[in-house]
């Protein structure tokens, strides 16, 4: 009805673009020399986080991020190694762990999880539309559903830019997987259920001698799959460094046949869509006891050697500086 409505005559000039920009001019931003020697050396740290393959691309933002998060783990850290065996102790409240109250008044000692929060953090602030948080955290049916993590390196027809790289390794590993113990979804004839739980998480399968050697003779991830006939995913070993001599799950490499989606035209079923070849690590609230056990081992060996190397002299604490520097 009306194109060009009159604008507002009395509009609010806090809210003028030329105001505002005024405005920054007048207050530029300014750091002191400390915040200038650890803005450039995060911007000296941060291209370290950059994966040099197909499909990722350089965001100088997440690198400035990563940048910070380096430094903020290295100052947590020593200040933990530096603390000695009684511990840092630091507020629950900063924690991300449900096993702390988060009230101001309690305190806990700084571990594995702790310095991790600081990167989250920094990541989170790199790109708030990304999620990322704490597995654990997620609501408990969730969590007991085991909430997972794929990478997919085929997906269908489609060689996936960022992991096809992969897939040589992986396949191999994968054939490796089979030749001890396929985990499956569904029922087979001679497969037998995870024990404790009658088949709600899956079968386990060894397969028989011919079987065996069509495994091992596999080129491609049909004859892969033809091997049983149906969707399975193999489960990596990964050595106890908290119990030695313990083998517990590690992450899995799972392959399904793709299938048409829901509501696709009558014959679709009979295309040949491929196969989904992924690496997937499901976070049972089981797997992630372990794991936690995994890491508290691995903090205690990192902070003994970091200890040793503290209290070591330098080998020329005070060097006589150049009598004719440049």
């Amino acid at each position: 009805v009306n194109p060009n409505p009159t604008p507002n005559p009395n509009p609010n000039p806090n809210l003028l673009p030329s105001r505002v920009a005024a405005y920054l001019r007048s207050k530029p931003f300014t750091a002191g020399a400390g915040r200038r020697a650890l803005n450039e050396a995060a911007q000296r740290v941060g291209p370290w986080v950059q994966l040099r393959c197909k499909g990722f691309l350089a965001n100088r933002r997440q690198h400035q991020q990563f940048g910070y998060a380096a430094l903020q783990t290295a100052q947590a850290f020593r200040a933990r190694v530096r603390a000695g065996g009684s511990g840092w102790a630091v507020t629950n409240a900063a924690s991300s762990s449900s096993r702390h109250d988060g009230g101001d008044g309690g305190r806990h000692a700084f571990g594995w999880r702790d310095l991790f929060d600081a990167a989250a953090g920094w990541r989170q602030l790199s790109e708030p539309n990304d999620p990322v948080w704490w597995i654990d955290e997620l609501p408990e049916a969730s969590f007991r559903a085991g909430f997972g993590l794929q990478t997919p390196i085929v997906n269908g027809q489609q060689k996936v830019t960022r992991y096809y790289a992969y897939h040589g390794k992986a396949f191999a590993v994968l054939k490796a997987g089979m030749q001890r113990e396929l985990r499956l979804p569904e029922r087979h004839p001679r497969a037998e259920p995870n024990p404790g739980d009658g088949g709600r998480s899956g079968y386990r399968l060894r397969l028989s001698a011919a079987e065996l050697k069509a495994a091992v003779a596999a080129s491609t991830l049909e004859d892969a799959y033809g091997v049983v006939g149906q969707d399975f995913w193999v489960v990596t070993p990964c050595a106890s460094t908290a119990r030695p001599g313990e083998v517990l799950e590690g992450t899995r490499l799972t392959l399904v046949r793709k299938r048409p989606e829901v509501g696709a035209p009558a014959g679709a079923g009979t295309l040949d869509l491929g196969y989904e070849f992924t690496i997937r690590t499901a976070s049972t609230p089981e797997r992630w006891a372990d794991m936690a056990a995994e890491m508290d081992a691995a903090f205690d060996a990192l902070l003994t050697l970091a200890a040793q190397l503290e209290s070591e002299p330098s080998a020329n604490p005070n060097p006589n500086p150049n009598p004719n520097p440049n």
